[in-house]
């Protein structure tokens, strides 16, 4: 028995959905777990054994697998962890990752989605994070650069970056086994990936850039790296060549602080307004979608999330054709005076994606696909800048976990 999907709504022996118990144990609703159970018996509503015995279903997911603890654990829901252990959850249950990719597989308290550890690579507020190979680099608020090593969390190396003053350092991205870093100096500086060492410097931009992207327009074209500043000026950058191809001003004088593609496009978020501009036809749309700047936006199952400063979280359908402006289906209201500064994606249990933001009050709040939210984190002293989801695709002896600085 594989794994099921979110997508899947198997039903139990009592005709409950697993995607209604997967729910429930993802938002840790135990007021919806008990009206779930058939007779109060939570036993009969986990997953179906896919050889039944007589009204019997294992809530341990026999085979393989993800089990119903192990999502309890993630997202720490320890009611719920209760709840199963006392209808005959066994916590040595272990996942399919061993058979997948030749890894150790885990148990859910390995799986506990609790802070693990603390790791301090720079005195000063870390800004931005990526990860290269076996460590995570990251930037911090004077322009120092670190790398961090993934299964010690040990700082391997820092360097100060070369400017003639203190020069934060405000995004990195891995492009085509570089690393590529941007700074309030206006300048882009090229580092080697083997190594934490300056290569090249890219000057073009004659104002502050505030955000840059990896963009791939088909399989048969270079990779791209577009970079945006306060001016409304787009840098069109050979990721391989390292050269400028294109400078492209969007709106002039409308500062660009968040990109993202989708699909033969990019969105771009300014101060109050969405910019798109399609790579073929280099038709350009905007619209008012925030009352104050959008801090950052994230491609995610059909539908494009933008995080303004105005303490609100909206969901966009994305439009094939050219109409006037995408329609917004979702709004999420974050919290008085709190707003999302970073958002991405995270893989979980079941084969499901799911999205987190980091807030200016320091807490992580987790949402399904359709925006509705099932957890908050609330674990850091400070706005949480940026956020890293560490998979296990290439260090199978690694949990998955995320970084939030």
């Amino acid at each position: 028995m594989e794994t099921r999907g979110a997508a899947e709504t198997a039903s139990t022996g009592g005709g409950v959905a697993v995607s209604r118990l997967e729910e429930a144990l993802l938002r840790g609703d135990l007021s919806a777990l008990r009206a779930l159970a058939p007779e109060g018996d939570l036993s009969r509503l986990i997953f179906p054994d896919p050889d039944p015995k007589e009204g019997a279903l294992d809530p341990n997911l026999p085979a393989k697998g993800w089990t119903p603890l192990h999502v309890a654990c993630e997202w720490g829901h320890g009611d719920v962890v209760e709840l199963l252990l006392q209808h005959g959850a066994h916590i040595d249950a272990l996942t399919v990752q061993k058979l997948r990719s030749g890894g150790p597989a885990w148990s859910a308290l390995d799986l506990s989605f609790e802070p693990k550890q603390k790791i301090v690579p720079t005195t000063k507020a870390v800004q931005c994070l990526v990860r290269v190979d076996a460590s995570v680099w990251t930037g911090d608020g004077v322009g120092n650069l670190s790398t961090v090593a993934i299964n010690s969390g040990k700082v391997l190396k820092s360097v100060a970056t070369s400017s003639e003053r203190e020069a934060r350092v405000y995004g990195l991205l891995l492009a085509e086994d570089r690393v590529w870093s941007f700074h309030d100096d206006n300048v882009i500086r090229i580092w080697s990936k083997k190594k934490l060492k300056e290569a090249r410097q890219l000057v073009g931009h004659r104002e502050l850039v505030r955000t840059m992207h990896l963009i791939r327009r088909s399989t048969s074209q270079p990779p791209q790296v577009w970079s945006a500043d306060i001016s409304g000026t787009v840098i069109v950058w050979d990721a391989l060549k390292l050269r400028r191809e294109e400078e492209i001003v969007m709106k002039q004088g409308s500062p660009i602080f968040s990109m993202c593609q989708v699909h033969g496009s990019v969105w771009m978020g300014g101060e109050t307004d969405i910019f798109t501009l399609h790579f073929q036809t280099m038709k350009r749309r905007e619209w008012k979608a925030h009352d104050r700047p959008i801090n950052d936006l994230l491609y995610h199952a059909g539908r494009v999330w933008s995080a303004g400063n105005d303490c609100k979280l909206k969901l966009w359908k994305v439009s094939e054709g050219d109409g006037e402006e995408p329609e917004v289906v979702r709004v999420v209201e974050v919290g008085e005076g709190v707003s999302i500064l970073c958002l991405k994606r995270i893989a979980c249990g079941f084969g499901r994606t799911l999205v987190v933001g980091g807030c200016t009050d320091g807490s992580i709040l987790v949402w399904d696909h359709d925006g509705n939210q099932v957890h908050k984190f609330g674990t850091q002293q400070g706005a949480v800048r940026c956020l890293l989801w560490l998979s296990d695709e290439q260090y199978a002896s690694l949990p998955p976990y995320a970084l939030a600085l």
